[in-house]
């Protein structure tokens, strides 16, 4: 696999994990805790990041609003989100669209870069 794929997650084990995971897969992996050090770490990396991994709801700025402050300089950034919650809740309470890509928590890290590897792959021109 590759890909620059960029990890929100404020819960350190589990962000932990996940990069290691995507890491040994092959993946440039840009981890981050929260929102805003998330883009900043964007702006310095460099290079354009192909998808992010990120939590729904986070502390201080919630996933949406981060990808959308995202895709102003990353037009064609792929989006994944991670949540305990469910999709349709979280669609009901207006926080996450119809349609989006929505991985289930407690997930199987295999399941995750599946989706991951899905997402990149069906848009990726």
């Amino acid at each position: 696999e590759s890909g620059i794929v960029l990890v929100v997650e404020d819960e350190a084990q589990l962000r932990n994990m996940i990069c290691e995971f995507l890491g040994r897969g092959g993946y440039i992996v840009v981890e981050a805790s929260n929102a805003f050090e998330a883009m900043a770490k964007v702006e310095r990396f460099g290079k354009p990041v192909d998808v992010v991994v990120t939590d729904v709801i986070m502390p201080k700025m919630r996933g949406p609003e981060l990808v959308r402050k995202l895709k102003e300089k990353l037009p064609d950034l792929r989006v994944v989100y991670m949540s305990g919650y469910t999709g349709t809740s979280l669609v009901r309470e207006g926080i996450l669209e119809e349609g989006t890509v929505l991985v289930q928590k407690p997930f199987k890290l295999q399941d995750l870069a599946e989706v991951i590897r899905g997402t990149l792959s069906r848009i990726s021109t």
